[in-house]
This record gives C-alpha cells, sequence and structure tokens, in this order.
C-alpha cells in the first residue's frame, strides 16, 4: 500500500471519516460507562426507574461499540481500517511513538478475540450453533472493551491531531450523567408527590410525565 502525502485531499477524506467513526464510538462507550459503570446502585437506580428499556440501553450500547471496533480493526483489503490510516500515512518517525504506536496495535489486536467471535457469530451473522444454544460466546469484560476503545482513539490521535479536540468534546457536554441527574429529580418528585397524598398534576395524565404522551392518552 503505497504513502500518500500528507497534503492529499485523499488522505484528508479517509482521515476525516475516520475520526468520525472513532468519535460516534467513543460518544456511545462514554455514555454507557457514564450510565451503567458506576457502580451497582446506579445500575440498580436505572433498573427500578425502567428495567426493560435500560437492559435494551445497555445491550444496544455495547453492540454497537463493539461492531466499531471490529470496523477499525478489520483486515485493511479495501476497507478503512487504523492500521490502513497508519500505513497510508506512515507510523511515526520518533523511535519513541513508533514504538508506541506499534504496542497500542498489539493490545488493541489482543483486545479483539472474543469481540470479534460475537460480531462474527451473532451479530454479524446468525450462527446457528450459537443461536440454538449449542455453542456458547464467552464474556467480555468491560476493562477489555475500555482498553480497545482507548487503543483505537489513542492511535487515530496520533495520526490526526485534530481528533483530539473532537474526542473530548462529548465529555465536555455531558449525557449519561445528566440523564441520571434528571431521573432522580423526577423520582424524588413523584415520592414527594406520594406522601403528600394529593393528586399530582393534570400534565402527568396517567403516571406519565410527557405532557405530550398524557394529552394523546385521553383521546
Amino acid at each position: 500500500m503505497s504513502k500518500l502525502p500528507k497534503s492529499s485531499p485523499e488522505l484528508h477524506q479517509q482521515l476525516e471519516a475516520l475520526q468520525l467513526q472513532a468519535f460516534q464510538m467513543h460518544t456511545r462507550w462514554t455514555m454507557w460507562k457514564q450510565l451503567f459503570a458506576r457502580g451497582r446502585a446506579r445500575r440498580e437506580f436505572l433498573s427500578s426507574t425502567a428495567d426493560n428499556f435500560f437492559l435494551y440501553v445497555d445491550a444496544s450500547f455495547r453492540d454497537c461499540v463493539w461492531m466499531s471496533l471490529c470496523r477499525l480493526t478489520d483486515p485493511d483489503k479495501s476497507n478503512l481500517t487504523i492500521s490502513r490510516a497508519l500505513t497510508t500515512v506512515g507510523y511515526s518517525l520518533k523511535p519513541r511513538q513508533r514504538r508506541w504506536q506499534l504496542a497500542a496495535l498489539k493490545v488493541l489486536s489482543s483486545s479483539m478475540t472474543t469481540i470479534r467471535q460475537i460480531r462474527n457469530r451473532r451479530l454479524g451473522h446468525n450462527d446457528l450453533s450459537t443461536a440454538t444454544g449449542k455453542r456458547t460466546l464467552s464474556r467480555v469484560e468491560y476493562r477489555v472493551t475500555d482498553r480497545a476503545v482507548y487503543c483505537a482513539i489513542e492511535l487515530i490521535r496520533s495520526i490526526d491531531i485534530t481528533a483530539r479536540s473532537s474526542c473530548a468534546s462529548y465529555i465536555i457536554m455531558g449525557g449519561g450523567d445528566s440523564l441520571v441527574q434528571k431521573l432522580r429529580c423526577g423520582h424524588e418528585f413523584w415520592r414527594m408527590m406520594s406522601q403528600r397524598k394529593v393528586p399530582p398534576p393534570s400534565w402527568l395524565g396517567r403516571g406519565c410525565p410527557d405532557p405530550e404522551l398524557a394529552r394523546r392518552n385521553k383521546t
């Protein structure tokens, strides 16, 4: 695979697309951690609020992150991957940085074994033996996914310095934490209303905190 000059429009398009995919993966994983990796008490609170909903949110976010990791680490061929970008741009000329890039790629690759099995047997395909319970898939530990996401993000940052500000922007904006805070406020409000033994405001409808949905329920 030939290198492209750093001023090449084609290279700029590749890095921009790679950065966008990494940013979306980083956002999903950050939200997942804010919702489900802040201790047992938070998970129990979310489960008590809307157990089935957050069960699906948990699984959906993890599946999306695993699919993103697999796509970013697929064989180069005609795919846009991290290793392809490194080869196209060229590894760092600084020995220390180059050693880190090679080590991070190795760690990322070793973290993908079980994740790739899940993609191949369950997410990307409906493997017969897995779907019917004849074969089981190993569980992916939280730290394995977290390490893989970290390596992927840092490798892209080592290629394109503009990825630094973008990948950090979600944490600045917030997300999962603010959602939990608002749910707690709603939960506390509902508790206070119950203790006062007074009817809730009319816009709550049948216990529904969404005014629009409450109006639809009346019709």
